[in-house]
């Protein structure tokens, strides 16, 4: 940009005006200066820093006269938002304070201010009227309105203090308030939003699972697994390819699936075709291939709290939740196998599935599909799915089902449905009904009837200290065959409870488990303690199994996990069976971490039971772009050896984006941020237009961001979902360069990178003094800025001495002039319209010489 003529005293003192004014004062201060609008001779009008508890700093218009400050009054009462008005002639001001009630009038001819019924006389000088502004003497601010004002002339502040409670401070904190409400129901004011595309084709992710296995004894096989993800016909397509070499490959254990998501059909809010998952009453073991379709949205927006779940996996294991086949959420398991989620319980039905990836490539393929025992709606909403398909068992049997639910009240949801299944021949339909609801105490009851099959209950109780109890009743038809478990009768109470103490810390669960069978019963019971305690992790369990044909056990296991130096880290245990004292096995694993996310595990397992002995050593990396695993194996006087590699890739070709990472993205939605120089002002990125650093995009939800190069990405992100940005640009290297994009919302696609480019505009800046016939500044004045068409597009005020300043004016033609309407209430006229042309470089423009002298009216 062109550089301010420093040495011309109505230059514009650009972006420096704040220390060229304190510069400026000082020296007016030394000079003793007079200032012609002042009522005293001795009196310098200045710009001082206002600060007023809970309120951000700002600058105001004062008089200082001595040591002594004046405070505008108009500036300050529409600071703190208090209801004023000013005369014409500046003589007086009338509003009320904080409440109607509370009538004031401060009159400069009578020296006095009235306030709740009372009359103040002035002493002289405490007022002073300028022609543009009004300013009154700090004490009497706390004297009359109960604004303490404290003046501190090193710092060339004011200070203001209160015990009221001020129209702009309440307006504040009701503001604070809103942000903080909207952090937890995700609404946020944006200026500009951005919707999902729907693309006829657009590949973007494929992850991979490679596990090779030989054994000196010539036994040898090879299991793959790759996965894609893409964007077909405006919906998603998922597919799964799984190879074993030990097993032929059939259509049956392949994945392929199509799921539209409607974001403005409230009928068909999904579509779903290929292999689904019915969320069927009748148990299924076979992959279905049909289709779903449903008006249940793909996000859930209104969380009713969280549902605990947790379980124990293999030590170290990698678990991932997903919620409604979307990926939430993952967490490593501890040393004791134990892991947890809470889950947050959405309206509508929520469908839990959990995997598990161990460090040497294991995967468990029977991963976990959970069912939230309770479903919600809100008062009045309806929801559905019907789905129909065929299944995969070889005999091609059928299965539908229709799925309802009914929001009765915020506490109580009613459902209903019918399902068929071909193979049940006496049979076929099955009707059912169920409810939730929740009652006082955090309490929540769910019931299910499914006539012909059975009864299901669950009751659910959580502290506020996290204290659960879950207990469970399921009762099934004799005879029936949709459901096949061979029991008659199930019985389940679970209790968990946090452990707190001097010396301990950690979880107590207890679980209680009853089974009927038509010839037999059996108990299983398992009491388990995990934390910690005097530096070390334990884990304690005591099970029992208890049968009616008498052949019970009854057994306890000891974990320790003890660490070493060097980052060697050994965990023995113990099982010892409680009948005869006997020890079970005895097992244990020495870790040792080599760097980051590498390590060497060696552990051996002797089974006195069973007479076995088995020793393993692994190494296990986790990369970036990868998971590695080498493991090899004794046992059974036979060596084994397993090598595995797992990873993920995102590849978007239009958006020359490419990602490799350990952790799979199938499935999720992905946001590259990029600020370009938009000279042309188009806002749309040209090829000659340069990427920009120094853009900073703040996820209002906390989700954490990667930055490469001058660009911005945030990764693995819930797709279908609005996701709110706040774009800053003060760190770009241009003060004239800025971005009229200050918010954003943004809808993403799975298995996509939306590329969103903020163009950046240079702005023009003006400035010029305020003058009288001496030449003097003249604090006050209004300035109008007029587009080409003549309308003012910006107003301006001057300061005390005069100067006036705006940055951010496109590239055009511009006129400047002060404003008509308030010279006249003045007594001032200045018939000057100075024209300007702003011509953006690069680097912006500059017009630093719009400088007006006023001219008294005579009598005015």
């Amino acid at each position: 940009m062109t550089a301010v003529n420093r040495n011309n005293p109505f230059s514009s003192p650009g972006r420096h005006q704040i220390s060229f004014r304190l510069i400026a004062f000082l020296f007016f201060i030394i000079c003793s200066a007079p200032k012609t609008l002042a009522q005293q001779k001795n009196c310098d009008e200045v710009l001082l820093s206002l600060n007023v508890e809970s309120m951000p700093a700002t600058e105001i218009t004062s008089l200082i006269c001595g040591d002594q400050a004046l405070i505008s009054i108009t500036e300050l009462f529409q600071f703190l938002q208090i209801k004023n008005s000013l005369s014409d002639d500046n003589s007086q001001i009338k509003g009320f304070f904080i409440t109607t009630e509370n009538n004031f009038t401060i009159d400069t001819n009578q020296k006095l201010i009235k306030f709740n019924g009372k009359s103040y006389v002035l002493e002289e000088g405490a007022l002073i009227s300028t022609k543009t502004n009004l300013f009154l003497k700090l004490n009497y601010l706390g004297d009359i309105f109960g604004l303490n004002a404290t003046f501190n002339f090193r710092k060339l502040s004011i200070s203001i203090e209160t015990d009221l409670e001020l129209p702009s401070v309440k307006a504040a904190r009701l503001k604070m308030r809103r942000e903080n409400l909207n952090k937890i129901t995700h609404e946020f004011d944006v200026d500009t939003s951005i919707k999902r595309d729907k693309k006829p084709f657009h590949f973007g992710v494929v992850d991979w699972n490679l596990l090779s296995h030989q054994d000196l004894n010539g036994y040898r096989y090879n299991w793959f697994n790759a996965g894609f993800g893409a964007m077909l016909a405006g919906g998603e397509l998922t597919g799964r390819f799984n190879y074993n070499s030990k097993k032929k490959i059939t259509l049956r254990n392949q994945f392929l699936t199509w799921r539209y998501v409607s974001d403005n059909n409230s009928l068909f809010q999904q579509i779903q075709l290929g292999k689904i998952v019915p969320n069927s009453t009748a148990s299924l073991f076979n992959p279905v291939v049909g289709f779903q379709i449903s008006n249940i949205p793909a996000t859930r927006k209104k969380s009713l709290g969280t549902y605990t779940i947790s379980d124990y996996t293999q030590p170290n294991w990698i678990v991932e939740l997903y919620i409604n086949n979307t990926m939430v959420d993952y967490t490593r398991a501890d040393e004791s196998g134990f892991f947890s989620f809470k889950v947050p319980v959405f309206y509508g039905s929520t469908e839990i599935t959990l995997k598990y990836f161990g460090p040497f490539g294991e995967e468990d393929t029977a991963s976990k599909i959970l069912t939230i025992p309770y479903n919600f709606m809100p008062a009045g909403d309806f929801q559905y799915s019907l789905s129909s398909g065929m299944i995969e068992d070889g005999q091609k049997n059928i299965i539908a089902n229709l799925r309802t639910q009914y929001g009765l009240s915020r506490d109580i949801t009613i459902g209903s449905g019918i399902e068929y299944l071909s193979s049940l021949k006496e049979d076929p339909f099955i009707p059912f009904v169920n409810a939730s609801v929740r009652l006082p105490n955090n309490i929540i009851l769910s019931t299910e009837y499914m006539h012909k099959v059975g009864f299901f209950g669950n009751l659910n109780y959580r502290s506020a200290s996290d204290f659960r109890i879950d207990l469970k009743y399921k009762k099934y038809r004799p005879g029936q065959q949709a459901i096949p478990f061979g029991y008659l009768e199930e019985r389940v109470a679970e209790i968990f409870m946090p452990v707190k103490g001097a010396l301990f810390s950690g979880i107590s669960r207890l679980s209680f488990r009853q089974n009927f069978l038509r010839e037999n019963n059996f108990i299983n019971a398992l009491w388990q303690l995990t934390g910690r305690s005097l530096g070390m992790n334990y884990s304690l369990s005591t099970e029992a199994f208890i049968s009616s044909f008498g052949n019970s056990q009854f057994y306890s296991k000891l974990q320790t996990f003890i660490h070493f130096p060097a980052n060697f880290l050994f965990s023995p245990q113990i099982q010892v069976d409680l009948r005869d004292g006997e020890v079970n096995f005895l097992r244990g694993e020495l870790r040792k971490k080599l760097f980051n996310e590498a390590f060497i595990i060696a552990s051996y397992n002797q089974n006195f039971k069973y007479n076995q002995f088995s020793l393993n050593l692994g190494f296990s990396l986790n990369t970036n772009f990868s998971r590695i695993g080498i493991n090899s194996s004794f046992e059974n006087r036979n060596i084994s050896f397993s090598e595995s590699i797992s990873g993920s890739a995102q590849i978007d070709v239009m958006n020359d984006y490419y990602k490799i990472s350990s952790r799979s993205s199938l499935g999720q939605g992905s946001v590259k941020f990029s600020a370009f120089l938009d000279i042309n002002n188009n806002s749309m990125k040209d090829p000659l237009e340069p990427i920009l650093d120094g853009l900073e995009i703040i996820s209002l939800d906390g989700t954490p961001k990667d930055k490469k190069n001058k660009e911005i990405i945030y990764s693995h992100l819930e797709p279908y979902k609005t996701y709110n940005f706040k774009v800053e640009t003060a760190q770009l290297e241009n003060i004239a360069w800025i971005s009229e994009i200050h918010s954003l919302e943004i809808v993403l696609n799975p298995n996509q990178v939306k590329n969103v480019q903020i163009p950046i505009k240079v702005v023009g800046e003006i400035s010029g003094y305020v003058m009288d016939n001496t030449a003097k500044g003249i604090g006050g004045i209004k300035i109008a800025i007029y587009n080409r068409k003549g309308e003012i597009i910006k107003t301006l005020l001057s300061a005390p001495d005069g100067y006036f300043n705006f940055l951010g004016l496109p590239s055009g033609h511009y006129s400047v002039q002060p404003l008509p309407s308030q010279l006249k209430k003045i007594g001032f006229y200045c018939n000057d319209k100075i024209p300007f042309l702003i011509e953006n470089s690069v680097e912006g423009d500059i017009i630093d010489t719009l400088n007006f002298r006023l001219v008294e009216i005579e009598g005015g």
